[in-house]
């Protein structure tokens, strides 16, 4: 448990920092690669061409370096975190996030549809912060009051529309937060 909590963001990644259309001056596309199989060689690769804001991960990474924010990935790239390195190594940015762990898919490939919030819900209980910001375009707008309720602490529940990803206002309103609780 933490002495003096840090604030912390719980960071999806589809549809908030990849996005199809980034309301953005600038965007870049690269792709990432999947990489499944056994240990003998076999399996397969599946690419994904991503789009993101340059100066969105950069302001993200400006509010961690200014509010000693604690960004955390809570996305299915934690099914092959490789994804999520290629993605920190093609942006030079969002470097060394904490991944919360992603529960193993049962037989017939079912996962709980809850898995995000119960990680969250958990890493809360855990090691509790100073404050919360969940992004997640799917998430929050159907768990975060749920999440809210289960925890008295200063939260806030970003959904972006999954077009468009973390927007500029998206940004203001995470810094209005974060300087609303500086210590």
């Amino acid at each position: 448990m933490s002495t003096h909590p840090r604030p912390r963001l719980f960071l999806d990644l589809d549809g908030v920092v990849n996005a199809p259309h980034p309301p953005w001056l600038e965007t870049t596309t690269f792709t990432v690669s999947d990489h499944r199989g056994d240990h003998r060689g076999g399996g397969y690769v599946t690419t994904y061409s991503i789009t993101v804001a340059p100066a969105m991960v950069a302001a993200i990474d400006q509010l961690r370096a200014d509010f000693d924010l604690e960004l955390v990935i809570l996305s299915t790239w934690l099914e092959n975190p490789e994804m999520i390195g290629q993605l920190t190594e093609a942006l030079d940015a969002l470097h060394h996030p904490r991944l919360l762990t992603i529960p193993k898919r049962k037989f017939g490939g079912y996962r709980s549809s809850l898995w995000k919030r119960e990680a969250l819900i958990e890493d809360l209980e855990n090691d509790p912060p100073s404050a919360f910001i969940w992004a997640d375009d799917d998430e929050t707008p159907l768990h975060g009051d749920f999440v809210r309720q289960v925890y008295d602490l200063p939260s806030l529940m970003l959904g972006p529309d999954p077009e468009h990803g973390i927007t500029p206002g998206d940004l203001v309103t995470m810094l209005d937060f974060l300087e609303q609780r500086r210590h």
